[in-house]
């Protein structure tokens, strides 16, 4: 019972007015007064039942859209069967008057249809079940009820992709209705397809038309190919390859729909079947075979033969055809195997380029850019809306950005760190140096996940959004954990860090800033294994940036000494700060803590000081730490040669059982201990961890296993010393791993005016001694 109140509500001038009663109507281009009445008149099923049926329903729409009505079966058209099962048969139909919708803009919208619209038929096996179905249905969006003329069974007219029409994939421009795939109705879409062109051949024209009809997304389409399209067709084998002038079809997303688009010209692949009368044949088997490894966009005919061609996807354009895997599934829009288990580096980067947007042109170019890199589907970065990040607790701060830990609310709940970067509130192009430099060298393989960047909606600051480590930085761990770290811990540590700096270093780049601080830890909760990383890119520069203006940023006790003279960064100068972290690890103890961080710190550094070692530490570890530190930066070793040479010894010590048969492992004997008061000596051996790797050739057997025998008894009993060093080591919880502004001019002024002074006054001496040899 329709209310009159309830009617008055729903009138409004934006639906138009209705011509009959002159009243506002109650939806666009609907009296729900008036119009109902009209459609109930002029017609008739010849079932009174149906008929009264059909008019309860039309008495009752509130839109137009939504009347159902009788549709004489004469209406219908090309009447094909879909399925039949024991519910009744499915039939697929054009009805030529076709579906309702409404037409024009607001006020002024008027009753349309849209003429010649493929829907679906339904039989039911008596008319009141078809009548029962037909109240309590919403599965199907129902047209009408109509009779077949043959059978004069009753038939539900539907449409039969109602259950495909999702909003997010757009409204279809001829019925308006929601597209069943993106920018695709397979109700209209097909239909567009299939006009306006022609092969010349009826039964090729049949044949590609009806797998369009078939066609449920766009990018599918199978395609008559002009071969004037073509473009610089060439042999390749047994088969020719050509630029598609037109490009394949592709779906873009723009202003926030999507939209049916093509590539730039691309490489196809065409493949000649001689004989013309089972082209047809062959092309259905192409279909079955190829289409599981190679896209087929469609057919051509070689102008010059006559011979019809299928059209693919050319291999040529397939760099990464050695990477794809059966394992790795298949990719939805190529239809080819995975380069990376659910990623195919051909169209998975650039899909996820049209998903998202910053509203900063600098941020999505870099984000985009990184994107258009990825290899795999974890290591896709993006951008992240603040709104999913929930800040816990701030957890680090240094010279460069505060560090803070937080939720993300993505697929599941994800622990993250968030780091405040450098740069101009609202200007993007200062702080993303930092996250270009960290991306750079995450792509050449550094292991620390960075997922993207964000922006704080209130503070406006710019922040990347990096993989949270559950056990801090290096110093802190060291500081509280140091009796639990036994050698083939802190070996196993020096090893991830070491192949982080070859990353680095392989990528073009030097870190400038490396210490303990910047050296984060996490603990794998399966295996317990501590895993370390090299994170805060802020200060890294690429190899051909590194000259000296004003001075450096840095932490002075890690400061290689040729640059505390002011020479330009190298990649030695990261390894001499990988020679002291080194010697942190021994001892716990930042290097050089007690003294204060000022230039007389810096002329030491530059005159030999170097960072003391605990007792009991390893000889070949020291002799390794040494050369790290040596003051000539040539003769310091390469991160790859310290990478082997730490692993070496790792796996002496990982696999020591099998030396228990040569020695008596429990008698360590007597070692040389290190005496720390003795002035420092530089180290001359780069050579001979230059040659570690190489074969040895010039030992014998019992030499080599005496050798690792020795080098295992010297870290078991730095294992035994660690308790010792760890009751008498101090906490270290007040040190902040802090770059700040170190006046390199200054140190270096100093240091030559000293050297100066010290010449000058060792010639005085020889003037003077000269003097009274020869006058006295």
């Amino acid at each position: 019972m329709i209310v009159l109140s309830e009617l008055n509500s729903k009138k409004d001038r934006n639906n138009g007015k209705c011509k009959n009663c002159d009243q506002y109507n109650t939806s666009p281009a609907w009296c729900q007064t008036c119009d109902p009445q009209k459609t109930i008149q002029g017609w008739t099923s010849g079932n009174k039942k149906i008929d009264a049926s059909i008019k309860e329903f039309q008495l009752e729409a509130s839109k137009y859209e939504n009347v159902i009505e009788w549709i004489p079966f004469g209406k219908l058209e090309d009447v094909r069967l879909i399925k039949k099962d024991v519910f009744g048969s499915i039939f697929s139909a054009i009805w030529l008057d076709g579906i309702r919708r409404i037409s024009g803009k607001s006020s002024e919208y008027t009753q349309s249809r849209t003429p010649s619209y493929r829907v679906g038929l339904k039989t039911l096996s008596n008319p009141k079940k078809l009548l029962d179905f037909l109240k309590v249905s919403k599965e199907y969006e129902i047209y009408g009820i109509t009779q077949n003329k043959i059978t004069n069974e009753y038939m539900l007219v539907f449409d039969e992709f109602y259950s495909k029409r999702v909003r997010c994939n757009g409204n279809c421009t001829h019925c308006n209705r929601y597209n069943t795939s993106k920018a695709w109705c397979q109700t209209c879409d097909p239909k567009s397809t299939a006009q306006g062109w022609t092969s010349g051949n009826t039964e090729i024209d049949n044949y590609i038309i009806n797998f369009q009809f078939k066609s449920t997304e766009y990018e599918s389409v199978i395609e008559w190919i002009p071969f004037n399209r073509l473009n610089n067709v060439q042999k390749n084998g047994g088969e020719f390859l050509a630029t598609w002038l037109d490009g394949a079809r592709l779906i873009l997303r723009k202003d926030e729909r999507f939209i049916q688009s093509r590539t730039k010209p691309c490489i196809v692949a065409l493949k000649v079947i001689s004989n013309s009368h089972y082209f047809l044949e062959e092309f259905t088997n192409q279909m079955k075979i190829r289409n599981n490894e190679l896209k087929i966009y469609g057919i051509t005919k070689f102008s010059a033969t006559g011979e019809y061609m299928i059209v693919f996807k050319g291999t040529i354009n397939d760099e990464f055809v050695s990477k794809r895997k059966y394992d790795y599934g298949k990719c939805t829009n190529c239809n080819r195997f995975n380069t990376s288990m659910n990623w195919c580096k051909s169209c998975d980067p650039y899909k996820i380029t049209l998903e998202w947007i910053s509203g900063d042109e600098d941020i999505d170019n870099c984000i985009k850019e990184f994107q258009l890199y990825t290899t795999n589907r974890e290591k896709a970065i993006e951008w992240i809306p603040f709104d999913k990040l929930n800040i816990i607790e701030e957890i680090g701060k240094g010279g460069f950005g505060t560090v803070f830990l937080a939720s993300w609310q993505c697929s599941q709940s994800i622990k993250v760190a968030l780091k405040t970067l450098p740069g101009l509130k609202k200007n993007s192009s200062n702080f993303l140096k930092e996250f270009k430099s960290h991306m750079r060298c995450r792509v050449n393989g550094i292991r620390l996940i960075v997922y993207g960047l964000t922006q704080n909606t209130k503070t406006e600051e710019y922040m990347m959004v990096f993989q949270y480590e559950n056990k801090g930085n290096l110093h802190n761990y060291l500081t509280r954990n140091f009796e639990e770290l036994m050698w083939e811990d802190k070996l196993s540590l020096l090893i991830d860090i070491s192949n982080d700096l070859i990353k680095i270093h392989e990528a073009g780049y030097t870190h400038c800033d490396l210490h303990c601080g910047n050296i984060l830890l996490h603990e794998e909760l399966l295996s317990s294994s501590l895993k370390s990383y090299i994170s805060d890119l802020g200060l890294s520069r690429k190899n051909e940036e590194l000259s000296l203006i004003q001075g450096i940023y840095g932490v002075m006790s890690y400061v290689a000494p040729e640059v505390l003279l002011d020479h330009k960064y190298t990649s030695a100068a990261d390894i001499y700060n990988f020679g002291v972290i080194m010697a942190e690890m021994t001892t716990g103890i930042p290097p050089f803590y007690g003294c204060s961080l000022n230039i007389d710190l810096a002329l030491k550094i530059c005159k030999g000081a170097r960072p003391d070692f605990a007792i009991e530490t390893p000889n070949c570890y020291i002799e390794l730490a040494r050369l790290c530190m040596h003051s000539d930066s040539q003769k310091r070793p390469t991160a790859k040669t310290i990478h082997s040479k730490l692993s070496e010894w790792y796996n002496f010590i990982n696999r020591s059982g099998e030396y228990d048969e040569f020695s008596e492992v429990d008698e360590y004997g007597e070692f040389d201990e290190f005496d720390e008061t003795d002035e420092y000596n530089e180290l001359d051996e780069f050579d001979k961890f230059d040659d570690a790797d190489k074969p040895d050739n010039n030992l014998n057997e019992s030499n080599g296993i005496n050798e690792k025998l020795e080098i295992i008894r010297e870290f078991r009993a730095a294992d035994m010393k660690i308790p010792e060093l760890s009751s008498t080591l101090q906490k270290y919880p007040n040190v902040i791993y802090s770059s700040r502004f170190i006046n390199t001019h200054d140190v270096a002024q100093k240091y030559h005016k000293e050297k100066s002074d010290q010449l000058n006054a060792i010639d005085e001496i020889g003037n003077y001694i000269h003097y009274f040899l020869c006058y006295c």
